[in-house]
């Protein structure tokens, strides 16, 4: 991780374009970068990514990011047999459901799947 930030450092002013794709790669970068960070959003303690994830949005604001894909995407992961018999019920109903970490996703359902292993080993 420090390698990949280091160059940030050297420059005293980066435009947000630039930085928030830094910020970016920090989250895909391997690293256990994202899942300290998810972790710590899960218990309501944002204060300390409160910069990191303002960045992001800028990044969006000003379209610093581009699609690389007009595939569709998938996210896969654990839920309670409760939790799957509640979405269910509320599937087509216009109800907005948010997840307080952040997520990721890929193209391909088997590079879900290990990447999920990954995590929780």
């Amino acid at each position: 991780m420090e390698k990949l930030l280091k160059p940030l450092i050297l420059f005293k002013e980066v435009p947000e374009v630039i930085i928030s794709k830094w910020w970016a790669r920090t989250y895909t970068y391997e690293s256990p970068f994202y899942s300290v960070m998810n972790r710590t959003l899960m218990i309501n303690n944002y204060k300390e990514y409160e910069t990191y994830i303002w960045l992001l949005y800028r990044g969006l604001a000003c379209n610093s990011y581009h699609p690389k894909y007009n595939s569709k995407l998938v996210r896969g992961t654990k839920l309670d047999l409760s939790e799957i018999k509640y979405l269910k019920s509320i599937s087509n109903t216009g109800t907005i459901i948010f997840n307080k970490s952040f997520l990721s996703f890929s193209v391909s359902k088997k590079e879900e799947k290990l990447s999920n292993e990954k995590e929780i080993k």
